[in-house]
C-alpha cells in the first residue's frame, strides 16, 4: 500500500508531540473529551456511518471500472478521515450559505496535478519537520486574521508567505515529476492521481443531501417557535415548504436567513402561505 512520505511522517510526529504536551493539561483534556462526546452522539454517528456506506459504494463502483484496487486502500482511508469527514462536518455545522455549486467548488478546490505532485515529491525529513509547523502556523494565522480587521496587515503578509511557499513547493515537485516522467505514465499512477478527486466528486451529492436535510430540520425547528401550531397546521406547513423548496438548498436557507422571525411567529395556514409566497 505504499510507504509514508516524509511530509506525512513529519505531520504525524508533530501531532504526536502536540498531543503529548496538551492532553495531560486539564483544559485540553476537557476540550478533547467534549469533542469526543459530540462525535459519538447518535445523530453524528448516523451521519458518519452513512458516509462510510456511501464511500464504500463509491469505492466499489471505482473497482468495477478498474480504477481502484487494494494498493489504494491506505490513500482511501486517509481521504475518508481527512477530506470526507472534514467536508461532512463543515456542511453540517457551519452557518454559512451553501449551494450545490459552492459545495462542488469546495470539493474540487485542489487540482489533480497539485494534489499529486506535492504529496509524492516531498523534501528530506529534517526539512519537512521545519516546514510543516511553519505552514500550519501561517494557515492558522490567515484563518484567524480574516475575522479580525485589526490584524489585516499580518494576515496579508501571512497570505503572501503562504502563497510563495506553495509556489516554491509546486515548482520543486514539478521539476522532480518531469525528470521522472517515464515512470509516471503507468496505470497505477493514473489510479493514484485520480483517486482523491474522483472520490470527492462522487461524495458531492451525499454532502449536498446531508446539508439539505440539516437545513430542512433547522427550518422546522424554527417554525412556530414563538406561537403554538396545531398538528394539522404543522403538517400543512411541511407540505407547503417542501413544495416551495423542492431540492433547493438556497430556498431553505433563504427562509432561515430572511424570514427566521416570521417562521418562529407562524401559527396559521395563512402565515405559512405568506412565508412561501415571499421572495
Amino acid at each position: 500500500m505504499g510507504s509514508f512520505s516524509n511530509r506525512e511522517i513529519a505531520t504525524a510526529l508533530w501531532l504526536a508531540a502536540f498531543l503529548a504536551y496538551a492532553l495531560p493539561r486539564g483544559h485540553a483534556y476537557r476540550s478533547v473529551a467534549a469533542l469526543l462526546r459530540s462525535f459519538f452522539r447518535a445523530k453524528v454517528q448516523l451521519l458518519v456511518w452513512l458516509m462510510v456506506l456511501y464511500s464504500a459504494i463509491s469505492v466499489a463502483l471505482l473497482a468495477m471500472v478498474g480504477l481502484w484496487d487494494l494498493s489504494l486502500l491506505r490513500d482511501t482511508i486517509m481521504w475518508f478521515c481527512v477530506v470526507a469527514i472534514g467536508l461532512l462536518f463543515r456542511y453540517t455545522t457551519s452557518k454559512a450559505q451553501y449551494t450545490f455549486r459552492r459545495i462542488l467548488t469546495d470539493a474540487i478546490a485542489f487540482t489533480v496535478v497539485l494534489a499529486f505532485v506535492v504529496s509524492k515529491y516531498t523534501l528530506s525529513l529534517p526539512v519537512e519537520l521545519i516546514l510543516v509547523p511553519i505552514v500550519t502556523l501561517l494557515t492558522m494565522t490567515v484563518a484567524y486574521g480574516r475575522a479580525k480587521p485589526e490584524f489585516a496587515v499580518a494576515t496579508k503578509m501571512a497570505q503572501w508567505v503562504l502563497a510563495a511557499t506553495g509556489l516554491a513547493l509546486l515548482a520543486y515537485a514539478s521539476v522532480r515529476a518531469f525528470s521522472n516522467l517515464p515512470s509516471l505514465v503507468t496505470m497505477d499512477t493514473v489510479k493514484s492521481i485520480a483517486l482523491e478527486p474522483l472520490l470527492t466528486l462522487m461524495a458531492v451529492p451525499f454532502l449536498y443531501g446531508v446539508s439539505f436535510a440539516v437545513t430542512y430540520e433547522a427550518v422546522f425547528i424554527r417554525l412556530g417557535f414563538f406561537q403554538k401550531m396545531d398538528s394539522q397546521t404543522r403538517r400543512y406547513a411541511h407540505r407547503r415548504i417542501r413544495a416551495y423548496a423542492g431540492l433547493s438548498l438556497g430556498k431553505l436557507q433563504h427562509l432561515l436567513d430572511k424570514h427566521g422571525m416570521d417562521l418562529a411567529r407562524a401559527s396559521t395556514k395563512d402565515d405559512v402561505d405568506k412565508l412561501v409566497q415571499r421572495r
